[in-house]
Order: C-alpha cells, then structure tokens, then sequence
C-alpha cells in the first residue's frame, strides 16, 4: 500500500514536469518555424546573390544579364526588393534554371522568390532588408541609379514572431571581385 502511495506521488511529478515540457515546446513551435524558416530563406538569399551576373562564356553578345535589380526603397539606402539574375543552373544561355532569376519579395509574412508572388517560399518573415556598398565598401544611397557599382550586399531577415529575430548576411558579389 505504501509503495503504491509512493508510486502515485512520483507519477504525479512526473505528470507535472512532462506536461511542462509539453506546454514550452507548444508555446517555443512557432518562434523555432519562424527562426529556421528565416535561416533558410538567409542561406537561398546569400547563395542566388553571391552568384549575381554569372554568365557561360560561350553564350553569344544578345544574352544580357542584369545582375542586381533593387526596388521598394526604405530610405537611407536600405532596399525592401531585389531581383538577382545569373545564369549558373546550368549555364546554358537562358534564365530558365532553378534560382537563376529570382525576385525576392515580402508579403503578408511570406517570402516569395517570383514576381508575380504565386509560390511562397517561406512564411513568418516580417521584412527582408537589402543595403548596398561599392567595391570601397562605400554605403550607395541610391542603388537603383548605380546597380552596376554594387560589389557588396548586406542582407538581413527580420521574424514575423513575438521576438522579431533579425538575422543578417553579406555577400561580395562573384562576378565583381
């Protein structure tokens, strides 16, 4: 009868600190989602940006290129949008490979890598942030009007969740060392 009592009791703790446990990984579900889908988006961005104006040597002198593309300006040189083209996957003369023109874009907490925004790409992003630098590391204020000066670019993902995590990256661009 003792070790029964006693058996009960331990059992209650136990019950206790597992639905603990339960309740802090359920409450943390989403912070994590959130933190590892904007690692991944971090790792796709500075991987397709790094690779920005890659072009097969062989493709003829009408295959253009136009290797970064900002838009939606913040102020202050900070750009909300960027296109990147590179034709690196494979190098075949043509933009049709995965990654190879790619737009990234935030909307409603979803990072979209297309134009058109018809495929998410990943979700519990509030803002990607896009700064640019020459080859003197020089802040361009307006890289829209200079997009063939930029050597360097500063990326940053901030989380759609309670804490609003900013995770950032830089990237010299390839083409341009």
């Amino acid at each position: 009868m003792i070790a029964m009592v006693v058996s009960l009791i331990i059992l209650g703790f136990l019950s206790i600190i597992i639905s603990g446990f339960q309740r802090e990984f359920t409450s943390q579900k989403p912070r994590t989602d959130a933190l590892n889908n904007a690692q991944m988006a971090l790792d796709t961005a500075v991987r397709v940006t790094r690779m920005a104006g890659a072009k097969n040597p062989a493709c003829n002198s009408t295959f253009v290129i136009t290797p970064l593309t900002p838009s939606a300006s913040a102020g202050g040189g900070v750009y909300k949008s960027l296109t990147v083209q590179a034709d690196w996957n494979p190098p075949d003369c043509v933009l049709s490979g995965t990654d190879e023109n790619v737009k990234f874009t935030v909307n409603n907490g979803i990072l979209y890598l297309d134009a058109s925004q018809s495929e998410p790409f990943a979700e519990g992003i509030k803002e990607m942030r896009f700064t640019f630098y020459d080859k003197t590391n020089a802040l361009i204020s307006d890289a829209v009007a200079n997009a063939g000066s930029i050597t360097y670019v500063k990326i940053e993902i901030e989380t759609n969740d309670d804490t609003r995590t900013t995770l950032s990256s830089g990237v010299r661009i390839r083409s341009k060392q």
